[in-house]
C-alpha cells in the first residue's frame, strides 16, 4: 500500500470526498480542481481548498505535475 503522500492534487474533485480521505489518511496538502460551481462551493464550504481551473493553484499549494508535459 501506500505509505506517505506530502501533496495530493485531485482534478475533478466533484464534491470534495476523495480529497476529505486522503487528508484524513495521508494528514498532506490537499488541492482540488473543480470547474463545476455547486459542488466547488460545496466543498469550499467544508473548508477545503478547490479552485475552478489548475491554473489557480499557487506556488504554496506546491508544485503539481501536468501531463503531458
Amino acid at each position: 500500500g501506500i505509505e506517505k503522500v506530502d501533496r495530493y492534487a485531485d482534478i475533478g474533485s466533484s464534491a470534495g470526498l476523495l480529497m476529505e480521505e486522503v487528508q484524513n489518511s495521508f494528514n498532506c496538502l490537499v488541492v482540488g480542481i473543480e470547474p463545476g460551481d455547486a459542488y466547488r462551493e460545496y466543498a469550499q464550504g467544508r473548508g477545503l481548498k478547490v479552485n475552478e481551473e489548475l491554473n489557480q493553484v499557487n506556488s504554496a499549494d506546491g508544485k503539481i505535475v501536468r501531463y503531458p508535459a
